[in-house]
């Protein structure tokens, strides 16, 4: 009886509260900033986003929230525990109420998503050309070892010929492809599920998987310098608000990625103890030299969060770079590697023909 409760507690919760993306909490915070600006009161702010917004995620949102602050809760207070929005949000929103400057610190909110959508559609931009020229090559080879490789078999079959190695090598693959190939496919599909529940429960697996992303040539430096620019801009947003140092930190850590929060969660138990900023990230090993760099000269200065928004900057400029760069190396890597895999596979099957046709 109690595992049936929260079995359906579960499920009417993430009904009634479905998770909001990105770009709609973006439209949301941009609305309810410029609302807010104007004068309008909070309440009536959200009921005018419930009645316009068409999208389910915002108007669950907006209702929600409205209701919760009816019953006498606080902004950030009725923001909590919704999916898609983070401790960091949850922050901010808490220092503009508690400093009178709501609608500026909505405004901050709808920069920073706004600035991690442009990030993330440009990443999005730069993988979807190879991805789609990747599963269409193999949609391709599949289709030609599955159906028009054992038709030719057949009929080099009936000629009795002499098959050259490459002809021989293309169908052995078909004949692979065609008994084993449904069993591997279950197979890694099987081993993906596992992986995938795995990955959910144990932090410690997040954690290698992570690092172990982190590491790889060229694509890790691309994840990194991702992560790491996003984090920089939510750090440096949040001091800029006037939250202290140590709850900052926090809040990075629970909106970071597995291998980012454990090395933030590092930085801020150094904190902590007394050491500063620049020496906590360096001391984490995790976080770019110029990140660092810039953290001390702020440390200096006075001037942190400025200077650590001035490194977002130059993170997000190296990220766009890299991105630019890989771009035009892969696209036209890619068609070269995959049309000669494809080119190769036809000119297999059609040698026999030509070795023929010089007999005769």
């Amino acid at each position: 009886s109690t595992s049936k409760n929260f079995i359906f507690n579960f499920l009417t919760s993430r009904k009634s509260s479905p998770k909001v993306s990105i770009a709609a909490l973006e439209a949301w915070t941009r609305q309810l900033a410029h609302l807010l600006q104007g004068g309008v009161a909070l309440s009536k702010a959200l009921g005018l986003i419930r009645k316009t917004r068409k999208i389910s995620a915002v108007t669950s949102l907006s209702e929600q929230v409205e209701r919760k602050i009816m019953q006498g809760l606080s902004f950030s207070q009725s923001l909590q525990g919704y999916p898609g929005v983070d401790a960091g949000f949850i922050q901010l929103v808490a220092a503009g109420e508690n400093s009178g400057t709501l609608p500026l610190q909505m405004e901050r909110l709808a920069d920073q998503l706004a600035r991690q959508l442009a990030l993330r559609r440009q990443l999005v931009s730069a993988l979807a050309y190879p991805v789609v020229v990747l599963h269409v090559s193999l949609l391709v080879v599949v289709a030609l070892l599955w159906w028009v490789v054992p038709n030719m078999a057949q009929l080099f079959s009936d000629m009795g010929a002499q098959l050259p190695a490459a002809t021989q090598a293309v169908l052995s693959a078909s004949h692979w492809l065609q008994t084993t190939g449904p069993w591997m496919a279950a197979a890694l599909l099987l081993l993906g599920l596992l992986v995938g529940i795995v990955y959910r429960q144990s932090a410690a697996v997040r954690l290698q998987l992570d690092r172990v992303l982190l590491r790889l040539p060229a694509w890790g430096r691309l994840r990194r310098l991702h992560q790491q620019s996003q984090w920089t801009y939510s750090l440096s947003t949040l001091l800029q608000a006037r939250i202290p140092l140590v709850d900052a930190l926090r809040s990075c850590a629970l909106a970071s990625p597995a291998a980012l929060a454990h090395d933030t969660e590092a930085a801020r138990q150094q904190v902590i103890e007394g050491q500063s900023l620049s020496q906590a990230l360096e001391a984490a090993k995790g976080f770019d030299g110029l990140l660092v760099e810039m953290a001390r000269v702020g440390e200096e200065s006075g001037l942190l969060g400025p200077l650590l928004f001035k490194a977002a900057q130059s993170q997000e400029a190296e990220l766009s770079a890299w991105i630019s760069r890989l771009t035009a190396l892969v696209e036209p890597a890619m068609v070269l590697v995959l049309g000669a895999v494809i080119g190769g596979v036809v000119l297999a099957m059609y040698l026999p023909m030509f070795q023929m046709g010089q007999l005769f």
